[in-house]
């Protein structure tokens, strides 16, 4: 018990620290955006740096998933539920795995689900394949394959607990096959138990665990057939869905929309602050910058009447955003407002009490996202808010 206290004690710790992470690394990310778009206005469409700029913006986009991934796994990151298609994601994890498993492990992908969408949370979804794989790995010390295979089936394995969640006439089912030491019948019972490890000193026994409540939480379940010697294969179920119409049109990007309202910016970091004031100013808007909170409070009793909009970054010295918002709301009660920030949870109970009140914008943005999202405010528009803006 003393033990487990010390772990769960541990992952609190990792949480707070994922969280910090999480804020000052999308801050890194939101710079390096706003400037590359930026630079992708000035340049027309054949030139050949465009092209560079593309891959800029993709690897922010890749940053932006592992700052999400660390979240997911400190259990500080809400599910961000979509259209996944299994087949293309296990084909990405294919490529980060090679590079993880060594030399000595060969990997080998199958992927033939002709119905490979489910409603899930991609990030989450990635790190129990990576988790299982990364198990798989550890089973076999001295070498050999493994495979992870993608199907669909309708055939599920009768047991009474797995009868009790069916939730789907149709399932897509995730195979991570390993030809590893095998695992002890007597211990297949506790492999998904919290705490619970085979591997001796300096593993948590959290990672099968955390994959046991991802697939739970998706309404999928886990089934282990392992011998000892020959090597383990672990099932993933979660329920298949089609990809209708309306799936395709969240795909679509939105247009950049401008106005010619006027916005309060306030944005502590000079390296945000000052690129989305120039795209904002871009496309129309006439943007007044305010460094932290107070500058912000005392800019908005100057002009109550002139400033539209006001886009707070959540956490700034001087008063948070949502300090700030409070206060210009006895200013103008009917003011309207967006938060952006790298992570609004750290602001804890005072983010929980107004989350409903107020969109969010996570950073890193993209401008685009950012024109539509101050539109849906402004104008006081629905469409499109969960693609752009969450509203917990």
């Amino acid at each position: 018990m003393e033990a487990s206290l010390r772990h769960a004690q541990k992952m609190e710790a990792i949480g707070t620290l994922a969280g910090g992470v999480a804020h000052e690394f999308r801050n890194i990310l939101m710079g390096i955006s706003a400037y590359t778009e930026l630079i992708q206005m000035k340049l027309p469409e054949t030139d050949p740096i465009r092209q560079m700029t593309e891959d800029v913006i993709a690897c922010i986009e890749r940053g932006s998933k592992l700052t999400g991934q660390l979240l997911t796994f400190s259990r500080q990151q809400p599910m961000q539920m979509g259209i996944i298609d299994i087949n293309a994601l296990v084909f990405d994890c294919g490529k980060l795995l090679k590079q993880i498993l060594g030399e000595h492990i060969s990997l080998s992908i199958d992927l033939n689900a002709d119905h490979p969408f489910i409603n899930g949370d991609p990030d989450q979804i990635q790190q129990v394949i990576m988790n299982l794989a990364i198990n798989a790995r550890d089973a076999m010390p001295n070498g050999g394959s493994m495979t992870i295979t993608v199907k669909n089936t309708k055939n599920i394995p009768q047991t009474s607990d797995i009868w009790k969640l069916k939730s789907s006439e149709n399932w897509v089912m995730i195979t991570v096959s390993d030809t590893g030491e095998g695992i002890h019948p007597d211990t297949i019972s506790r492999l998904f138990e919290p705490f619970y490890t085979t591997k001796g000193k300096g593993n948590t026994g959290l990672g099968l665990s955390v994959v046991h409540g991802i697939i739970t939480s998706h309404k999928g379940f886990i089934d282990v057939k392992s011998v000892l010697g020959k090597g383990t294969d672990i099932m993933i179920y979660l329920p298949a869905i089609e990809k209708t119409l309306s799936c395709e049109t969240d795909a679509i990007k939105p247009t950049t929309v401008g106005g010619t309202e006027t916005i309060l910016l306030a944005e502590d970091d000079n390296v945000v602050r000052v690129p989305t004031a120039m795209l904002l100013e871009r496309i129309g808007y006439k943007v007044i910058c305010a460094e932290d909170g107070q500058k912000a409070v005392e800019l908005f009793r100057e002009n109550p009447r002139e400033i539209d909009l006001v886009i707070l970054d959540a956490i700034m010295p001087n008063k948070n955003g949502i300090a700030v918002w409070n206060e210009i709301k006895i200013i103008r009660p009917n003011v309207k407002a967006l938060i952006i920030s790298g992570y609004a949870a750290l602001l804890g109970e005072e983010w929980a009490a107004v989350k409903k009140e107020l969109p969010i914008l996570e950073k890193p943005f993209n401008f685009p996202d950012l024109a539509s999202a101050i539109r849906q405010v402004i104008d006081g528009k629905d469409s499109g808010r969960q693609q752009l803006l969450q509203y917990d």
